[in-house]
Order: structure tokens, then sequence, then C-alpha cells
């Protein structure tokens, strides 16, 4: 048994040598490259799809299963592409049971192999089972289809070769397969040059098994034998490798431009809908503001008025609620108009010195009230007016000292205006202003740095987790940049960067 697959005796005298046809030899490698490309981003894009919760028709089994077939008929068309291009100048065939039968390993362990390796938490171990799956099945599949081959002539195996190609195969599989599942881990990434890689990598085991296993194979003639010995030939494979690949490539086209129509028309329901949700939002925070308007005013008559110390602290209770659920309520009314993009700023001359100390007035009282400095410095040269939305500048400074009032038990909060650190020369049009709101508070965990910006409030710090997530879209809209440095441990400081246009005095009048 041993001996009629590997070359056990001295290597005979007399064998058969083929050439290659180079024109082959790349078209073989290039069906193998658009192949493996295409069923390992087949895997990829399912479960990213799965992984988001997003279902996907057909099902997740279904597409592998595609993917599967994708790889197991571009490793079956890589070979007998392959085949022909080794000239052997005999008349060769092919048993048709066999050639049929060649192609089920190759399926079967690409299935096996995606299934297991291209997964949110696939392990090194797992990786390593897929790879080794993958690549006995590529190697199965070349050497029971060159079993197939009806020649005047014997085939052996030389036994370092044939493993050392079965090593290749399992090897750059692992390889391949190990950038394709750290695309699904890293899903944020752009993936374009890692899909090219691992297509590339899984291309070159295929044809790396391949032809290492043509330089294994000895061809022993037959003396005497009948070179018409019946089966498929050659030119048969041709017409069928090229239909095969035909169909699988138009249908993976047709699914892909079918789903990304569904997820249009997904995408489209889902702006509809948040459009009118923020519509929704507006109208009802509009008229619970007219409300609570009407309540600070009837509390601040009734301040007037002879109270006692108990039904003042009560009023006192009452107007200050108002106030919270005013603030929430404006908060609410920017986020549904920054959802809606209805959102407008209004620029106008302003001074960067007088909205900034507007907003320190505002917030005095509540530091003083808590025993904390409010401090502020303005770093020269900073113009003297500037274009912008001094409205939503003032709202933004208000929000951040807000903010390090409630997380800050003692100590002082210190607000800091400064050049842009991109001085701009004299004949620029735009002055870059840097405003700092720094703290002595409990900090900010590294993991939730950028939380805080996407309206997820973390546990612990109550709110609506609103309030930042307006202030980045008010910053980002001016076209300027909000973010935060802490150490997680002790204080914060929040910068924003904005660009403002340089008042003319003509614009100032």
């Amino acid at each position: 048994m041993f001996s009629d697959f590997f070359l056990v005796e001295p290597l005979p005298t007399s064998l058969m040598y083929g050439f290659y046809d180079w024109r082959l030899v790349l078209l073989s490698f290039a069906v193998a490259n658009i192949t493996s490309l295409t069923s390992l981003d087949i895997a990829l894009r399912v479960e990213l799809l799965h992984a988001e919760h997003i279902t996907a028709f057909p099902s997740k089994g279904v597409w592998i299963g595609v993917g599967a077939l994708m790889m197991g008929t571009g490793v079956w068309s890589m070979h007998f592409i392959g085949m022909l291009a080794y000239d052997m100048h005999c008349r060769i065939s092919y048993d048709f049971l066999t050639t049929f039968l060649s192609s089920i390993p190759a399926i079967a362990s690409s299935f096996f192999a995606l299934r297991l390796a291209i997964r949110k938490n696939s392990t090194r171990l797992q990786l390593i089972l897929a790879s080794l799956i993958m690549g006995l099945g590529i190697g199965a599949m070349h050497y029971i289809g060159m079993s197939a081959m009806r020649m005047p002539a014997r085939i052996r195996y030389l036994p370092d070769l044939f493993l050392v190609s079965i090593l290749v195969a399992v090897i750059l599989s692992f390889f391949a397969l190990m950038f394709t599942a750290r695309m699904v881990q890293h899903k944020d990434q752009d993936f374009i040059l890692q899909k090219l890689l691992s297509g590339l990598i899984m291309a070159i085991a295929i044809c790396g098994l391949h032809y290492t296993a043509m330089m294994a194979a000895i061809f022993i003639p037959i003396p005497m034998a009948d070179e018409t010995a019946p089966g498929l030939s050659p030119e048969f494979f041709s017409g069928a490798i090229f239909f095969l690949i035909f169909v699988i490539l138009a249908g993976y086209w047709v699914q892909l431009h079918l789903h990304a129509e569904e997820l249009a028309k997904t995408q489209e329901k889902t702006n509809r809908t948040s459009h009118t949700r923020g519509i929704l939002l507006a109208n009802i925070s509009h008229d619970l503001r007219t409300l609570l308007n009407t309540i600070l005013d009837r509390t601040q008559l009734a301040f007037k008025t002879a109270l006692k110390d108990d039904q003042r602290d009560h009023v006192t209770q009452i107007h200050r609620s108002a106030e919270s659920m005013l603030a929430i309520m404006e908060n609410i009314i920017d986020f549904s108009q920054l959802e809606t993009d209805q959102l407008i700023l209004e620029p106008i001359p302003f001074s960067v010195h007088q909205v900034t100390e507007e907003a320190l007035k505002i917030m005095e009282l509540p530091a003083k009230q808590k025993g904390l400095y409010l401090t502020s410095e303005f770093k020269d040269p900073l113009p003297p007016m500037l274009l912008g939305d001094p409205i939503r500048i003032r709202q933004v400074l208000i929000n951040l000292i807000h903010n390090a009032i409630k997380f800050t038990q003692s100590g002082f909060i210190a607000v800091i205006v400064k050049p842009g650190t991109e001085t701009p020369d004299r004949d620029s049009t735009t002055f870059p202003i840097h405003f700092i709101v720094m703290d002595t508070g409990i900090g900010i965990a590294r993991e939730d740095q950028t939380l805080i910006f996407q309206g997820i409030t973390p546990q612990a710090t109550g709110g609506t987790g609103l309030g930042l997530f307006i202030c980045k879209h008010l910053v980002e809209k001016s076209g300027g940049t909000l973010w935060v440095e802490s150490d997680g441990k002790s204080g914060s400081t929040f910068h924003f960067n904005i660009p403002f246009p340089l008042c003319t005095p003509s614009v100032a009048k």
C-alpha cells in the first residue's frame, strides 16, 4: 500500500517530464486568489453581521456554506488549471467519479475551517485546528484529483516533498485565517489591506501545495499503455472550470447587491423613524419647557411674598427642581435638533473675554455653595472680536464648568482661554481659540473617556448623559474639536479648540 503511493525504490532512469505554460500558471494563481478573497470576505461579512445582531438572509450557516463552496471550487479549479498548465506531451483524461469526489474534501474542510476560525472569540487552538483541517482538505483534494488521471504512466510521490506540500498548506492557511479572524475582533477598523493579504496568503497556500506536490510527483512511463483511455478531457475541464467560477461569482454578486439594497431600505426606514422621533421630542420638550418657565415665574413671585421658613424651603426646592428639569429639557431639545440636523448656528461678532466671563458669572454661585474656587486666565494675544455663535460657546463652557462642579468635592475649577496651538499667520482669515476647563475632581476612567461623548453616562455619575454629547457636536459644528485628559484617579481637563473667523471692522459695525 505504501509503495503504491510513495517512491520507495531508487529513482528510475526512465521518467516522463513536462513543461509549464506560465500563462496558465498565472491564471491558476489568479483563480485561487479571487475565490479565496471572496470566500473569506463572505465569512467575514456574515460574522460581523451576526456580531451586530443583524439577521442576514440566508442564515449564517448557509452563507458559510456559500463561502465554503466558493473556496472548495477555487481549490478544485486551481488544481485542474495547474494540471492543464503542465504539458507532458501525451494524452491525459480524468475519471469522472474520482474527479467529482476530489472536490468534496476541499468544500467540506473549507466549511469547517471557516466556521471554526472566523468568529469573534476564536482562540489560537481553534485557528490551529482550522488551519490543519484546511491544509489537509486542500491536500486531499489534490492527491485524490491526481489519482483521477488516466495516462500512460504510474504516479509515485517523494515522501519528503509530500510532507512539505501539506505543511505549506497548513502553515499558510493558519496565517490567512488568523488575519481574517483578527478583522472580526477589530471590526471598527478598515480591513481593505488585511482582506487582500488574507486572500493572497490563502492563494499562496493553495498554489504552494499544488506546485510542491507536482515537484513530489514522479511519472514512471508504462510501456505499450493505451493513450486513449476513456475519461474527461482537458478541454471539458477548461469549459467546466470557467462556467463554475462565473456562476458562483455572479451568484455572490447578485446576493451582495440584494443585501445592499435591503440594508439601504432598512437604513432609510431608520432615518425616517429617527427624524420623526426627533420632531416629537422637540415638540414635547417645547411644551414642557413652557410649563416649567411658568413654574419658575410663579416661584420667583412667591419669594417676594411673606413666607415662613418651612414654606420658603419648600418653594426653594420647587424652584431648584424646576431649574434642573428646564436644563434637561434644553438638552433634549438640542439633542433632537442635532439628531434631525435642525440646529443652526448663528455667527455674530462677539468677544471671547465677555462670553467666558458671562459663563463664569452664571456658575459662580454653584461653585461658591460647594466651597470651590472658580478661577479664570486669559493668555494673550487674543483678538478683541471674533465671528461665531456666542450663545453656543457659552453653553459649552457652562456645561463643562457645571460638570466640573458636580464631580469636584474640594479644590478648584480653572478656566483658561488662550490662542490655539496653530497660531495663524498674518494673511489668515481665522484665529483658533483653545478653551480649557480644569478641575480637581474624581477624574474619569480611561474606558469612559470615549463613552461620555457618545450620550452614554458611566455608572454612578447620574444625569442624562446628553450634556457632553451636545457639547461635542456643538464644537464640531463650529469646526472645532473637544477632548478630555484624565489619569482616571483625580482631576480632569477638558479642551476644545475652535478656529473662529476674524471679525473685520465692517462686520463688527
